[in-house]
């Protein structure tokens, strides 16, 4: 099946939030781990909605971000062309400061199928005027556009909230009447980073408070969970049925495995999306960790070799 945008993309999130199940979003940065969920998604027969962030893209094109998006898509593009399930890409939490440089480029290029743009460490003014920008520019392409209002704890491509801000529902009203967007990724307590899940406060009442608020207003929404990894099976499960339809989770291979979802058929009229959400379970293998949490610093590649900005203690020793 070819790579597919927006319009295909649009059609699975009104069916998710039509019928209350979610898509599990998977970061990559290397061949390796593409492999892995790909091998995953076609054995349970599903589509695959895959994500590459600035710094993924950075780390596979050398020091060069839209080389290495470049590259990635293409691969994506090439190995995914003779297989049975339907591929999307994300561009996911890019920032401002690389609207021309990366969002322009992949959007005339027909490098994704949405863009996350993240504005949300800056005044709500300056929010709404960046994304709605985005919005503009990504029409024509008939792409989707994601924003994102409130602070979710945790850092993400150079955006470092100490603490959580979590999203206002009247707020949400108004940015997405203002700013036009397809998808809202809101704050409820989750944190960016490979978290120990029950640490974390999750706001359920919350989510279903914004999501009643868009449907008030006539500006229902899809919406989207990010800093979903270290959540516990039991934390999943909590939301789900609930307002979300998408979750994001900077995945390794080696943290998680997914569970058999069930099937329905597609807009493409085969038998492929997931029906109840993409439930993890525990994996046998575990990445390298610091005082036994899993850390973005030893399991995901495109962390490999950045520099720290604290000072190093060495490996963790058993």
């Amino acid at each position: 099946m070819p790579f597919l945008g927006g319009k295909e993309l649009a059609q699975v999130y009104a069916k998710a939030k039509r019928e209350k199940f979610a898509l599990l979003a998977n970061n990559f940065a290397e061949t390796n781990v593409l492999l892995g969920v790909l091998a995953a998604h076609v054995a349970k027969k599903s589509d695959l909605l895959l994500q590459i962030s600035q710094g993924a893209a950075k780390f596979a094109g050398g020091g060069n971000a839209l080389a290495g998006l470049r590259a990635l898509v293409s691969y994506v593009k090439a190995l995914t062309a003779s297989y049975p399930i339907g591929v999307f890409v994300n561009l996911d939490h890019v920032t401002p400061d690389a609207i021309d440089s990366f969002i322009v480029p992949a959007l005339q290029e027909g490098l994704c199928s949405s863009v996350m743009i993240d504005a949300s460490d800056r005044p709500f003014e300056e929010n709404v005027a960046i994304t709605k920008k985005v919005v503009e520019l990504a029409r024509p392409y008939g792409v989707l556009v994601e924003g994102e209002l409130g602070r979710i704890k945790g850092a993400e491509e150079g955006i470092v909230s100490e603490e959580a801000f979590y999203t206002d529902p009247d707020e949400a009203v108004e940015y997405v009447e203002r700013t036009g967007v397809d998808l809202l990724a809101i704050s409820v307590g989750t944190q960016h980073g490979v978290s120990a899940g029950k640490e974390l406060k999750l706001r359920v009442d919350l989510a279903q408070r914004i999501d009643e608020r868009l449907k008030e207003a006539g500006l229902e929404r899809p919406l989207v969970l990010h800093g979903a990894s270290g959540l516990t099976a039991e934390q999943v499960r909590a939301w789900w049925p609930q307002e979300f339809v998408r979750s994001t989770r900077t995945r390794p291979t080696s943290t998680s495995t997914p569970a058999p979802p069930r099937l329905f058929t597609s807009p493409s009229g085969t038998k492929s999306f997931l029906r109840t959400g993409f439930f993890l379970t525990p994996s046998p293998l575990r990445p390298r960790a610091l005082n036994g949490r899993p850390t973005k610093r030893f399991s995901i590649p495109a962390f490999w070799g950045r520099k720290s900005k604290r000072p190093s203690r060495g490996w963790p020793r058993k």
